[in-house]
């Protein structure tokens, strides 16, 4: 499976089976949710013309990144400006339909490893 510039998709925590979830509570930070189909559940990824990768939000339109220096603990949340991600697609998957998924945020050292569902 290859990544579609613009499509929809449910990133799912590999570890808990959580989908990413935008809180609706504050709108603002990324929980760990069973996954139930929701717009805050839902991610654009958008292929750039620097072939790295944005991923927005349907339910708010706004950027999924990080919003001071990565360290050990830091939370997601989603922001008005793009953060750009390198996103690569792990040769280990066993169900080509959900496969491994590794975003690196660029210019850093973070990097999150995901399922990834075309919705």
């Amino acid at each position: 499976m290859s990544i579609k510039s613009g499509q929809r998709y449910k990133i799912t925590n590999q570890l808990t089976e959580l989908a990413v979830d935008l809180n609706g509570g504050n709108n603002k930070s990324i929980i760990g949710w069973t996954p139930h189909g929701g717009e805050n559940q839902q991610w654009i990824i958008d292929e750039q013309v620097n072939g790295q990768w944005t991923i927005r939000s349907v339910s708010s339109q706004k950027y999924l990144g990080i919003e001071k220096a990565p360290d050990n603990g830091t939370h997601l949340v989603v922001l008005d400006k793009p953060q750009f991600w390198d996103i690569e697609i792990l040769p280990d998957s066993n169900d080509p339909t959900k496969p491994s998924v590794k975003y690196v945020l660029s210019h850093t050292s973070l990097a999150i490893a995901s399922d990834l569902e075309f919705l």
